[in-house]
């Protein structure tokens, strides 16, 4: 009786997550074989169920034996809570390209803060070379920017250069930085925009950076949802 009551309960309850994984492995990963398997699978579930529910009903189940039963319904519903905090529709490669994608625009966005407070208030500007000038080669801005296929996203950085220059070099007054997925749906879902067009803030202001997204197939703009980023881990005085 209690494997039979365990079978009943295990299978209703890993019948919704085997449709998520089927779905899963059908949108995501293309494989048509494993999809037949879990349909398959499925499908014995569904099996299971019926034939546990038809020898239950053909016995006479005492009170005492509800406590078994009570076990067994706790098991299956402890097991489906643990499938559904862990389970995630979008493959874990694409999560951690769009994290990475998010911790370029706040370390970009940390080191054009830094930049601002030593330019007097001016943001560094990459549109054109700086004639082997030192002062005015900002390395680590490029090398943020660099393009990493493995990551799976592009960044754009668009600055609003400024007429004048502090010290001699050519300076933005505002910037605005995209970051959209190399194949969308397959490297990442989401874009990005972090949007500093208006005049910044001097470094003990400057505490966080919006970064709006979109999961549309399109660049994301200043009318997309946003959330807040920290910019600093551990504040300037």
């Amino acid at each position: 009786m209690s494997g039979l009551v365990l079978a009943g309960t295990m299978g209703c309850v890993l019948f919704i997550p085997g449709v998520l994984l089927a779905r899963f492995i059908i949108e995501w990963q293309k494989s048509w074989w494993i999809g037949i398997d879990l349909a398959v699978a499925l499908l014995m579930q569904l099996v299971m169920v019926v034939a546990a529910v038809g020898a239950l009903r053909s016995m006479k189940i005492v009170r005492s034996d509800w406590i078994k039963i009570s076990g067994s319904l706790a098991n299956g519903t402890v097991l489906f809570i643990l499938f559904w905090l862990a389970y995630s529709p979008v493959p874990r490669k694409t999560i951690g390209n769009e994290m990475y994608a998010k911790d370029q625009l706040r370390e970009i966005s940390w080191n054009n803060a830094v930049q601002y407070e030593m330019q007097s208030l001016a943001y560094p500007d990459t549109s054109s070379p700086h004639l082997g000038k030192v002062e005015c080669d900002y390395n680590h801005l490029l090398y943020l920017l660099r393009p990493n296929p493995e990551h799976g996203y592009d960044l754009a950085y668009r600055p609003v250069v400024s007429d004048t220059s502090v010290p001699g070099c050519k300076v933005d007054t505002s910037y605005i930085i995209a970051a959209r997925p190399v194949a969308y749906r397959s490297t990442g879902i989401r874009s990005f925009l972090v949007d500093r067009s208006k005049q910044g803030q001097r470094w003990p202001q400057v505490h966080s950076i919006r970064i709006h997204f979109t999961s549309e197939d399109r660049p994301a703009t200043v009318s997309d949802p946003a959330e807040d980023v920290e910019l600093f881990t551990h504040r300037p005085n």
